[in-house]
């Protein structure tokens, strides 16, 4: 297993809790994967893309997001008003995960993800990630890599009773609160996920390894 996390001076340190890194990791690379279909399932999605107006000025029109992956050290502060507030976060590495997000557009991939997320996630979830490019940062000899993951999300069709509502949220509410137990479990893995989840299954079945 990987025993690397990130620290707050952005570098690469061990860690004794090398599972847990891994988990969350791994559990952010999955969240991403049932946005996705649940983008596909919901008929209310899926209606903006039988939309005329939009088809008109947009042929073959269809939602779609690009997500990027990446894990570094960040500010958190709050700005709004008495009305309102909302938490920001600020660091480089915020602006580079934007930077892959907008990346995706380029790359043809739903996912941009960063070496340093590559390398805190485990030795067996690595397989999945497919190396999409390389860079070097201005004035640096180091050369950082750029991967995706592989699915694909075709044959998914809409849903009509894809659930939805309040009665959905609260069962994402109890889900999420199952993962938190799962992923602090010294003898759990996330990535089995990948081989026992019918819907992650669905998506990347047909992708070659």
């Amino acid at each position: 297993e990987n025993e690397l996390f990130t620290g707050l001076d952005g570098k690469l340190s061990c860690s004794k809790d090398s599972y847990l890194i891994n988990n969350y990791a791994e559990s952010a690379l999955i969240s991403i994967f049932k946005i996705m279909l649940r983008m596909r399932k919901d008929h209310r999605v899926a209606n903006y893309s039988s939309n005329a107006k939009l088809i008109e000025k947009i042929p073959e029109y269809m939602v779609k997001m690009g997500f990027g992956l990446h894990t570094g050290w960040c500010i958190e502060g709050a700005i709004g008003s008495s009305f309102k507030i909302d938490a920001t976060y600020l660091s480089h590495h915020v602006n580079f995960a934007a930077t892959l997000e907008e990346s995706t557009k380029k790359y043809g991939v739903p996912i941009a993800i960063s070496h340093e997320f590559y390398e805190i996630c485990s030795s067996k979830a690595r397989r999945y990630f497919r190396e999409i490019d390389c860079y070097r940062d201005k004035g640096s000899k180091i050369i950082h890599k750029i991967y995706t993951v592989d699915c694909d999300t075709g044959m998914i069709l809409p849903d009509n009773d894809y659930p939805t509502g309040k009665e959905h949220y609260r069962l994402k509410i109890n889900k999420r609160l199952e993962n938190l137990v799962q992923i602090k479990d010294p003898n759990f893995r996330m990535i089995v996920r990948f081989r026992q989840d019918d819907e992650l299954i669905s998506i990347m079945q047909n992708i070659p390894r």
